[in-house]
């Protein structure tokens, strides 16, 4: 299944409007920073992992391990902040991982395009 690159699009620019939002409403709260650390670091051992996988077997491999984490460090997140923007930024990731979970054999978590709908649906913040 591909994505369309507009809703790729769509997702890295919400993403980074999220993560600033995030950084204004959350930097004197150090326990929620702790725990979306852990979401960060899980997250980047799927993109970035410190060793690129040589083959299928590999990655799929990595996706067994590393996804589990992300699950559990993500949903010890908005169990934790249910209000945080950050949510947002892992919900797309959640929902980018869709072909990794294939392909590790792993149940999905959702689609992008769902999610994008839900983010788009929401009230815009404000500024006072």
């Amino acid at each position: 299944m591909s994505t369309p690159a507009s809703i790729v699009v769509a997702a890295i620019c919400m993403a980074a409007f999220t993560a600033a939002l995030a950084q204004d409403k959350t930097a004197a709260n150090t326990k929620a920073d702790a725990a979306w650390q852990k979401v960060d670091d899980a997250m980047n051992a799927i993109r970035k992992p410190k060793e690129r996988p040589k083959s299928k077997e590999e990655a799929a491999k990595l996706y067994k391990e590393a996804l589990p984490n992300f699950d559990a460090a993500f949903a010890s997140f908005v169990a934790e902040n249910p209000k945080d923007a950050r949510r947002w930024e892992g919900r797309m990731f959640e929902g980018l991982t869709g072909p990794a979970r294939e392909m590790a054999s792993l149940p999905a978590k959702g689609t992008i395009v769902p999610i994008m709908k839900e983010i788009v649906a929401l009230p815009m913040p404000t500024w006072n």
